[in-house]
């Protein structure tokens, strides 16, 4: 109930906020809106409100797979194209100059761009980051960062020509392309990164972590026995050496859950051996002390942050789009309103839904502004087709474009929808 109910709200916020955009932007200049909605109410609706003011119909449907603006002189969602066959009216919006009805159109995804800074934002103010001064031992190389170029305890000193003062701003688009010059031995050694490993590679796989390479010396144990005390050293896993926190995380991974594995341990001046058996997440149930004192962002820094996060989300989704229409990643990362539902989960952090709400906010802005028939986008690209040919397309034809593309949205909903279905029951 609380994952629908997180859903629903977050749905509610990005969607009102996306018809905003084109309702305020319409009634700048001058244009009639006719109805404004959140959800779609095929048959009826479950509440209504008409302002005499304005003469604008405010509703909420009962279908929770979007929402709305009717605005006058378009053809959309409704398919009420009634008005488009009398002569245009001042205050419609095919009479308005095709700047005007661009902004008009694209108002949604601009406000949907700024609700997922501004959500970020509020997020980073709280948030803390690596300062790249305080690795002074250099950085953790998992296997993909090996096979990069980078090797555990270099000090990575710029990216691009740019100094790294933040080693948080290293992600994974930055380990798709670009020149990293780090200190490796008191050498300086440029590491170049070509497209060696897929983007989607690179989300999914840990390659380089900054707070990682330090001696794995517990903090606390979260056993009951008193199996771990505070200052132990972790030496050897099952007689393998370990050097840092991230090599003990790299070896951890060979193990599953449930596992036993041999433990040595440097107590003051003694060497112990501990089985352990792996907890349900496959560590050892303790916490490790970190020399890496972190700093938070605060309101300045965290707008800069915000801005960036929402830049690589885009970057990064436009490219896994590109690569789910080529078919180089499976059907497995498309998600429907049952995988976002998931997503949002069943718990009460705060944190994590604003996250989530953000995320999904600039994922439906980009969504939206493609140039597809029934969305923002394919309005856009509409009205521009007509202004470079100089002629309007006929109404009919529009019509069948306008029908073709909500078929197509439906379709795609529906595949969605499927597609969770089957991730449920695989």
């Amino acid at each position: 109930m609380i994952m629908i109910l997180k859903f629903l709200i977050g749905l509610s916020i990005i969607v009102v906020v996306h018809e905003l955009g084109h309702f305020f932007a319409a009634r700048f200049f001058g244009i009639k809106v006719e109805k404004f909605y959140l959800f779609f109410n095929p048959y009826f609706s479950l509440f209504k409100y008409k302002s005499k003011k304005s003469d604008t119909e405010y509703g909420i449907g009962w279908l929770p797979l979007g929402g709305f603006v009717k605005i006058a002189g378009m053809i959309d969602e409704s398919m009420d194209s009634e008005q488009m066959f009398q002569p245009a009216q001042p205050w419609e919006l095919r009479s308005k100059p095709v700047w005007q009805r661009i902004i008009v159109l694209s108002g949604g995804v601009i406000l949907n761009f700024i609700l997922g800074i501004l959500l970020l934002w509020i997020i980073s103010i709280n948030d803390t980051y690596i300062p790249n001064e305080q690795l002074k031992d250099g950085i953790y190389a998992y296997s993909i960062g090996r096979d990069l170029g980078f090797q555990t305890g270099d000090k990575i000193l710029e990216y691009n020509g740019k100094k790294l003062d933040n080693f948080s701003e290293i992600s994974p688009i930055s380990l798709y392309k670009g020149i990293f010059k780090v200190e490796r031995q008191d050498k300086i050694v440029d590491i170049v990164i070509s497209d060696k490993y897929s983007f989607q590679d690179l989300l999914n796989s840990r390659f380089i972590l900054g707070a990682f390479n330090y001696k794995p010396i517990i903090d606390i144990s979260f056993s009951d026995d008193a199996t771990f005390f505070k200052n132990d050293l972790i030496l050897k896993i099952n007689n393998e050496a370990i050097n840092s926190f991230g090599e003990l995380q790299e070896t951890l991974t060979k193990y599953s859950p449930g596992s036993s594995v041999i433990v040595t341990i440097l107590r003051e001046e003694s060497e112990i051996d501990k089985v352990i058996v792996l907890n349900e997440y496959g560590q050892l149930g303790v916490s490790i002390k970190s020399p890496v004192q972190l700093e938070y962002y605060g309101v300045i820094s965290g707008l800069k942050y915000g801005i960036k996060r929402s830049y690589e989300f885009l970057y990064s989704n436009s490219i896994g789009l590109y690569l789910l229409i080529r078919g180089k990643i499976g059907r497995e990362n498309l998600s429907g309103p049952i995988g976002i539902a998931q997503i949002y989960g069943s718990d009460t952090d705060v944190y994590k839904f604003i996250y989530i709400t953000a995320i999904l906010s600039l994922i439906i802005g980009m969504m939206n502004i493609l140039p597809i028939p029934g969305l923002d986008g394919g309005h856009i690209f509409i009205d521009l087709v007509e202004v470079i040919f100089g002629r309007k397309i006929p109404i009919k034809i529009a019509e069948i474009i306008q029908m073709i593309g909500i078929g197509l949205i439906i379709l795609l909903i529906l595949f969605a929808s499927y597609n969770d279905i089957y991730k449920l029951f695989i």
